[in-house]
This record gives C-alpha cells, structure tokens and sequence, in this order.
C-alpha cells in the first residue's frame, strides 16, 4: 500500500491541523483489483471548416507540417471530425477528389458557404500521421441513413486512398449526430426527442449493414443542474432512450462544458471554485444518466464518451471568454481527467479542440501552445498500466452556487487535494493536484510495505495568476522540475497553491525475460511500420504465446497458456493500436483479456459460449516490427518475437542478442516510397528480384559481416550485376548489430527486428522507406 498525506490550509475554514491523506494500494501479483488506464481519454477534435481550423497550407490539401508535429507532441488518441455543429451541415461527397472539382459546403453557424478542402482523406491522412483512432460523426439533421452508409462503405470497405494511392485508416468509431437537442442558434436544424430517435432507428442499422465492426454512438444530453438547461424539452433523454429500437455501441455527452455562465459571471474567487469544482459535478450528472441508461438496457452497461469537453465560461464576447484559455482551464481538465480515469463506464474523451478555434484550441492559430496543452501531452505519455485505487480524505472547501443563468448548483464538503496513482510494471506514478488557491500544502508520501524507492523524480505545473489569458502562446507556461526528498522511508514534498504535482518513482520488480534486442539507428527514425501477423513468443519460455492479426491498424490476438493447475486456456483481446508517445515505443495497446466458456464442442450442436468475461490486462509495445514487450497484468514484462518456422534462421550476433536473422533464398517484391512533400506517387518503384541467404562474408571490405545478396538485372544486353543488399554488423560505438539495406545508391537504416521471415523494411536519412515482401521459398 501507499499513502499520500498532506497538511496545510483550506479553501475554507479548517480545523487547526487540517491534513489529506491518499491511500493507494499497491499489491504484487494481484491483478483483479487493477483497472487498466484508459488511452482514449486523451482524444481531440478538428472541424471541416476554416480549412480544418487552419490545419492545411492555404490553397493546397497539404496538412501544415509544423502544426502536425506540435499534434504529435500534443499525443491525442483518438479525434472526431467534421464537428460539432458544423457535422449538421456537412455532406462527406463534396470534399473528395482533387482540390479543385470539390464542392462548397454550408458554415452551420455563419450560413455562408464555405470550401471542402477539409476532407475525409485529409482528415484520414492526420489521424494517419498522429497514430489517432478517427471518430466520424455522422449527419443526423440535413443528411440522410443512405448517406451515412455510403460514408461508412468509402472509409471501411472501398477505402479512402491518400494522393499517393496508399489506404487510409479505417474509421472504427461513429456517432449519430452532434448536439440535437439545441435549439438556439439555428432552430431550423434541431430536432425533437421522438424525431431524432426515429431517424437513429434508421441511420444505425443501415451504417452496421454497411460494416457490421463499427461501433456507433448516439447523443444524449446533460447539463441538467441549476438554471441552466440545453434541452427545451427536459424530457430530451427519456423520451429519446424510449423510442430507440436498437441499441447503440455507447452514448455520447457533452456534460463537461463547465462552470458556463449565461447570465451574470460572478466575482473571480466564486469562478475559479465552480471550475475547480466542475469533475464532481460532471461525475454526479454521469451517474444520473447512468440511472437513466441502465434502466432503458439494464442487460449491458453501454459505455459513454464525452466526446466534447472543456472548461467554458462565457460566449458573449465579453472578457471571460478568455479564461477558456487560462490556467484554471488546465486545471480543471486536470482534475477532470483524474475523475474519469477511476470511472468503469467511460469509452473515450475527446477535448474540444485541436487548434485555434477561438479560444478553445490546445494550440493557437499560430501553433503555439495554450494553458492545457501542457496536461494534455504530460499525461498522455505517462498514461500507461494500471490505476491504482485511491481514498482520500483531510481539508475540504465549499463552492458556491452560480448567480443568475449558470450551471454550477453548489457544493460543499469537496476534497482540496484530488489524487490518482498509476503503477506501470515497476514504475509508480502519484499525480496530485491542490485546488487551494492560496496555501501551499506540505505533502508526504509513504509506502506501508518498505520498499527501495529509486529513481525519483517530481515535476510541477503552476501560474501565479490563474485567469491569465493567454493569447500569445505558452508564454513560457511547462512543467518545471520541483522539490522532493525521502524521508523516513517515503517522500516529502510541497505542493504549491492551485497546482498540478507529477511524483515518479520505481520500485523493484521481477526482472524482464525474453530475449533483448538492440535497435541501432532508431533514434532518428520517423516511420512505425504495422507489427507482424501470426504467432509470437518468448524463446526463453516456449509453451505459450499470442496470435496476432492486424486489419487497418485494428489488432485482434490470442493468449494461449495454462492456469495456476496446469491446465490449457486461451483468452481474446482486441483494440485499436495507438502510435505511441513513449520514447522507443511504435506501437502500443492496452486492453482486458476476454475469457470465454460454454461454447461448442468440436463436432457437437452449435451454442454460443457465454459473454465473455474481463479478466487481467494486456499491455502491448511494440517497440519494432518484430520485438513485442508484453505485460499482463502487474506481472513482469516478457519479450516477444515472431516465430520462424517457414524457413531456418541463425543466430549471428549471439554474443549481443539471440535474435534470429532468417536465411531467405527466395524471390522478393521490392517496393520504394519517396517522403516528399507534396507526395510524388510516380516516383514509386516496385521491382521483383531474388535475394540470397544469409553469410557471413570472408573476405575483403565486407569482411566479418552478415550480408545478403541480389542480382540486379540490367537492360539488354548488359550481364547480371551481383550485389549486396543487406548488410549487418556490430556498430562501432555501441558494439550492438544494425543492418543497412543497399537500394538505388541510397542507404536505408534497419534495425534487426524489421527483419522477419517473410518482410523486411528500411527508412533513409530523407524519410524515404524500402519494403519487401517475400513471395516464395526455395
């Protein structure tokens, strides 16, 4: 177990020695309590219009690529386009094709028309490029069920294609519908109750028709606390979740647009309580719709996405607008975040939005970052492992009930400091935040069961002025490295007011098996190829292992292996692959192991087996295409490679990694890509050509290496040229094996593991890829 405990002042009037302590358990071994962090919190949204919020370079369909990498640096996971409201108004047919036979479309809020060069491939190709999961909401109001389809038909089935002829991802996330219960600014496109739910019975089935894999969300509405009421009709979820005829995959709210002033903003102390009080409040309307939802489908507890959320104050042009983009936002996503992670009923969160947007863009119209882009990029790349349950209890503060027109009721008796722990195999993670907003707190943190902590780090995030609105960029605004010691077996620290405290450290764990492999050269490497189908294992611990497939970077596997009794089981897991934040890492997924029971027999009657049911997690990373480090559960990772069967292979390199390097002796496809950009498809080049089996050459200047040949055939009547094409050896500085792949005098660096028995892959210095594709064996 560990605790956290703090001391110091409260919001409101406390006892003399107010204190806070967190209790977090952490127990090796024991699995069935841990709850997996969820990586689709860290989703996002960009809209069609304004030429994706400024996303392409003006007058082309290229995507900007300094704003794509302050997104890569940003880490969302998932993103929903082409709205919001803007989706009301959206037809996906008039923005495909090239630039200039593409159709205009309707500006929801303005009612000009405005050009589709936002779209779906565009769209497509970010997500691409981002390693986010798409999410498409469909158009529910000036749209129809056949457009939909067709929509989910083009991106699943047919495939959208980038300019360079490659597909692009499939969408597996759909939504029916934006917002129709609002009726204010364009009361011509909102929809009642019992007319939406008549159209979802229409749109969900043909859409499923279209690719039965989709899951698809329908909207529900929230926000139903004090004076303020989105819906006209307060009946809007009730009278929606009776007239459904099918049930959709989760429901989406938008419940977390908070404190939202449409009246009299209060006096600034009352403002910043209601925001650093707005995960409660957002948590006690979940649980209302959860009521609400449960009792409509009691049999399946249907997950939501706030696919929409931010702090909002004000929409009247009017000075707090701004706070939207200060630091009490990022405090208030913070702390909802936390609130979110410790939920079982939470699909994704998408924050709105990417970028500009007025204020609410993570990124501003100039790239540069706002308050929140901070959190959101912080966690995201330490959002790994399991939560660890937490209790906290010590001083507390009350917030006031909003004036006038506002959606804040009040409350009282609320933590000052708010916690989550996350343990990643040997690492802990404790995040902290302290919604004081005067005193700082000193804080400790200790470890029931002794333990060396190793390895400890702490950083803060903090503004003096909390309303600062920042139109100009981050302003120097980041985490900073902050104070922190142990002390009588734990750790001290201070927690400063309204701020946001990130404690790591590492604890000893079992060590790691499997086998190592070195990646020499892949510091410099952009591209994540997608990981090896087919069977993997641990060579040290054969027995057991996974089957991999992977379809449009959907990843389904199974676990095979035995019990704590000896006996055979086999567990399912599926989810979508994420490109990864972490340094070294490509790939990753992290996803509950299903086990089934009570199916058929082999030979025997038909019967479905039961619902599956949750056991321990599996985290995925694959760190290259063939080198997998698997955990399950808070058990100890595991090294996983391909198995090699179809050909022989040997050990090369022993003494540095027992990987094996596959002798291929067979005839290969060739495929090169050009990274330019604009992309240039025809200078593509595929060609067919034999390679040899590995050898180890004896002579000359390739003395010593592992090299593998081809022979390239010159036009007529020139004779075959012999030559090398793959060439491994230890690199100098480091003593570790790296290959080179010799093509077209250009060099291609690759790392041993892109080597599989069946395809290999290179990446030059320009970007520039080489891919092979075997297509028999000798």
């Amino acid at each position: 177990m560990l605790y956290v405990s703090a001391y110091g002042g409260s919001v409101k009037a406390a006892p003399s020695t107010p204190s806070v302590t967190v209790l977090v358990q952490v127990e090796n071994g024991s699995t069935a309590s841990k709850k997996p962090v969820n990586r689709l919190l860290f989703g996002n949204n960009i809209e069609w219009i304004q030429h994706g919020d400024g996303l392409l370079l003006p007058g082309s369909l290229v995507l900007d690529p300094n704003l794509v990498n302050r997104l890569l640096e940003l880490g969302p996971t998932v993103i929903r386009y082409p709205g919001g409201a803007f989706a009301d108004t959206f037809h996906w047919q008039a923005a495909m094709g090239p630039l200039q036979n593409r159709g205009m479309i309707e500006n929801s809020i303005t009612r000009l028309l405005e050009p589709a060069d936002f779209g779906p491939a565009e769209f497509l190709q970010l997500n691409q490029l981002t390693g986010a999961i798409p999410l498409i909401t469909a158009n529910v109001v000036t749209g129809d069920a056949v457009e939909a389809a067709s929509w989910v038909t083009a991106t699943n089935i047919d495939r959208i294609r980038s300019v360079t002829g490659e597909f692009l991802p499939r969408v597996p996330f759909w939504e029916v519908g934006n917002e129709p219960y609002l009726t204010g600014e364009r009361p011509d496109l909102a929809l009642s109750a019992g007319e939406f739910a008549a159209r979802v019975n229409i749109f969900i089935p043909a859409m499923r028709a279209a690719d039965p894999s989709i899951q698809v969300g329908v909207p529900l509405e929230g926000d139903r606390m004090a004076q303020f009421l989105p819906a006209p009709d307060n009946l809007f979820n009730a009278n929606v979740l009776a007239a459904l005829t099918v049930q959709p995959d989760y429901f989406a709210v938008h419940n977390a647009y908070l404190p939202a002033y449409f009246g009299t903003v209060p006096p600034l102390t009352d403002v910043y309580l209601q925001a650093i009080a707005g995960a409660w409040l957002v948590n006690q309307d979940l649980d209302a719709v959860r009521t609400q939802v449960d009792a409509r489908f009691p049999t399946q507890r249907i997950p939501f996405a706030l696919t929409e959320y931010n702090a909002l104050f004000t929409l009247d042009n009017s000075l707090s607008d701004g706070y939207i983009a200060s630091f009490t936002s990022a405090l208030y996503v913070a702390d909802l975040l936390m609130m979110l992670a410790q939920r079982d009923d939470i699909l994704m969160a998408d924050f709105w939005s990417l970028l500009d947007n007025g204020y609410f863009g993570a990124i501003d119209d100039a790239g540069r970052k706002r308050p929140v882009f901070a959190v959101l990029s912080a966690f995201s790349k330490i959002w790994h492992g399991n939560i660890l349950p937490t209790h906290a209890s010590g001083p507390t503060f009350d917030a006031p009930a909003a004036t006038g027109a506002g959606a804040f009721p009040g409350a009282a008796g609320l933590p000052t400091v708010t916690s989550l722990a996350i343990r990643d195999a040997g690492t802990l993670r404790v995040i902290l935040v302290n919604k004081d907003p005067d005193q700082q707190l000193p804080a400790h943190i200790q470890l029931a069961a002794p333990a060396p902590i190793n390895n400890l780090t702490s950083r803060e995030y903090y503004r003096a002025d909390v309303f600062e609105t920042f139109l100009a960029g981050n302003n120097g605004l980041d985490w900073q490295p902050a104070s922190v010691s142990q002390a009588g077996g734990g750790i001290d620290l201070t927690l400063k007011a309204h701020s946001i405290r990130i404690v790591e450290f590492t604890i000893p764990s079992p060590a790691d098996s499997g086998p190592k492999v070195p990646c020499v050269g892949c510091d410099t490497l952009i591209h994540a190829p997608f990981p090896e189908t087919g069977a993997w294992y641990n060579p040290d611990q054969s027995g057991s292992g996974i089957s991999l497939e992977i379809q449009g970077g959907k990843l389904v596997g199974f676990y095979y292996g035995y019990d704590a009794q000896g006996r055979p089981e086999w567990q399912l897991f599926n989810g979508m692959l994420i490109r990864s934040q972490q340094q070294g890492v490509q790939w990753e997924l992290e996803t509950p192991l299903l086990q089934f029971k009570n199916g058929s027999c082999t030979g025997c009657e038909y019967q479905p087996p039961e619902d599956p049911v949750q056991g321990a997690t599996i985290k995925l990373e694959f760190l290259q295409r063939n080198y997998l480090r698997l955990t399950i559960g808070d058990n100890s990772s595991q090294f996983y490679v391909p198995i090699i069967y179809g050909s022989t292979g040997r050990r090369y390199f022993s003494e540095q990694t027992p990987y094996v390097f596959p002798e291929y002796g067979a005839d290969f496809v060739l495929i090169t890509k050009p990274n330019s950009n604009p992309p240039e498809p025809w200078k593509w080049k595929s060609r067919i050509t034999p390679v040899s089996k590995g050898h180890v050459a004896q002579g000359g200047p390739d003395v010593g290496k592992l090299v593998y040949e081809t022979w390239w055939l010159s036009p007529p009547p020139g004779p075959d040229v012999f030559a090398k094409l793959i060439e491994c050896e230890l690199e100098a500085e480091s003593g570790q094996p790296g290959c080179i792949l010799f093509l077209d005098n250009k060099e291609y660096v690759m790392p041993i593991a892109n080597m599989s028995d069946s395809r290999f892959f290179g990446e030059a210095a320009d970007g520039s890829t080489v891919e092979g594709y075997r297509l028999s064996y000798d």
